[in-house]
């Protein structure tokens, strides 16, 4: 009935990308069996675990908070739990390590780490409003190689279902095709990564009759919180340009190149991921991003492209060629303010 971390790892994967509907019990289970595998592990054999979170605010509260849920349940009674002072032991024995992707990813590269067991990152993926970091995901492999060293650690990403166009699927090639599980091929043909798309009928038919169930009936809300559908992501506005349409100016992000085309016959703009045209203007929304010739979010945001686009936006003609696109746009368009 509620997620289970064991069978996300029976599939022996060394990344799993474990995507479920709100308050599944993702992050209670899994604490619950890391503290399991801690009390049951020898001296000569310790369990540790590395809890992973983006920013330092969200991971000090978390730091002091961690164990409460498994504490109200009756879990670890008796024990004492250090949150201030040392945190990450019980009754002075170390359980857990933690870090932020934001302050220590580059930081703790000479520490050994040889007792952690797992790593455990929770909610890797991002609500609408906030940011991920730049080059994140390079600096959640910079953290992987100094915990894990030459071992196989296996990771769990836990989120809920907030957009699968997000930088850990694009750099892993993760394309979710509604399986429960499903194996992402590496270029060697090998399957370490797993997406686990947690479902449970019986959950969602308890939900969908509780009167919170009955409020949201309907709502995009509802195919977030309850049926486990990726919330940030419609197909409104996506459509192949029109060929006939002429390249106005490149935008570089993440990373990648997005090139703008209009047509003032059809009164459109489209956005497009899959071509990288010469163009007169580049531009890059962060220093980041930024290399020669390229154009910062200043110079777009003082000349017409930027109005151009506001006015596309504003009138309801801006097109993407798919939803990475579109949510890639919303982020730069955040940068400067475009409304």
């Amino acid at each position: 009935m509620w997620y289970d971390p064991r069978i996300t790892l029976s599939h022996n994967c060394l990344f799993n990308f474990v995507v479920g509907a709100r308050s599944v019990g993702k992050t209670f289970n899994t604490l619950t069996y890391c503290c399991d595998k801690w009390a049951k592990a020898s001296d000569d054999e310790p369990f540790e675990f590395a809890y992973v979170r983006r920013y330092r605010p969200e991971m000090k509260q978390t730091q002091e908070h961690l164990f409460d849920d498994l504490l109200a349940h009756g879990y670890l009674e008796g024990s004492k739990i250090n949150t201030k002072i040392n945190p990450g032991t019980i009754d002075k024995k170390r359980i857990v390590n933690f870090f932020t992707l934001s302050t220590t990813a580059g930081q703790v590269k000479s520490v050994p780490y040889p007792n952690v067991k797992l790593i455990v990152f929770d909610e890797f993926l991002v609500n609408r409003g906030q940011r991920y970091l730049p080059n994140e995901v390079d600096r959640f492999l910079e953290l992987y190689v100094t915990i894990a060293r030459d071992r196989d650690v296996p990771v769990l990403f836990l989120s809920n279902a907030t957009s699968q166009s997000n930088p850990y699927f694009l750099k892993f090639g993760i394309r979710p095709n509604g399986q429960e599980f499903q194996k992402i091929k590496n270029p060697d043909g090998s399957t370490d990564i797993l997406l686990h798309t947690w479902r449970d009928e019986e959950v969602q038919e308890k939900r969908k009759q509780s009167r919170f169930g009955s409020i949201i009936a309907g709502t995009t809300y509802e195919d977030y919180s309850i049926n486990n559908v990726y919330w940030y992501d419609d197909s409104s506005f996506l459509e192949k340009r029109d060929p006939q349409s002429t390249l106005k100016f490149l935008m570089y992000w993440n990373g990648k190149t997005y090139s703008v085309w209009c047509s003032l016959k059809k009164g459109k703009i489209w956005i497009d991921s899959t071509l990288n045209p010469p163009s007169a203007y580049t531009y890059c929304f962060t220093t980041d991003d930024q290399k020669p010739n390229y154009l910062l979010a200043k110079a777009f945001k003082s000349g017409g492209h930027f109005k151009l686009m506001q006015s596309a936006q504003a009138q309801g003609c801006l097109y993407f060629n798919d939803i990475n696109t579109k949510n890639a746009w919303f982020e730069m368009s955040r940068l400067v303010n475009l409304s």
